[in-house]
C-alpha cells in the first residue's frame, strides 16, 4: 500500500493503464474524518468501500443462473 501524506488543498493523481486520469482533493477536516473530492471521467465507478462489497455481490448473483448450464441443456434435451 503507498501510503501518502497530503494537506487541506492538495491532491493526488492516479493514471488508469487506459490513461484514465482521477484526482483525489483533500477538501477538509474534522477530527479523524477527512473529507475528499474526487474528479474522474464519466464510467469510473467510485464507491464507498462497504457499498463497494454490497454492488459486487449483487452483480455477481445478477450474473448467476438460477441453473446451471447442464440442467438447461438438458431440460432442453428433454423437451424435443
Amino acid at each position: 500500500m503507498l501510503r501518502l501524506n497530503r494537506k487541506k488543498g492538495q491532491s493526488i493523481l492516479i493514471q488508469t493503464p487506459e490513461g484514465q486520469k482521477i484526482e483525489v482533493h483533500v477538501l477538509d477536516w474534522n477530527g479523524n474524518q477527512v473529507h475528499l473530492g474526487i474528479d474522474a471521467p464519466r464510467g469510473v465507478e467510485v464507491w464507498r468501500e462497504e457499498l463497494f462489497h454490497i454492488v459486487m455481490e449483487n452483480k455477481k448473483a445478477a450474473k448467476t443462473p438460477i441453473i446451471s448450464k447442464e440442467e438447461l441443456a438438458q431440460q432442453l434435451h428433454n423437451k424435443q
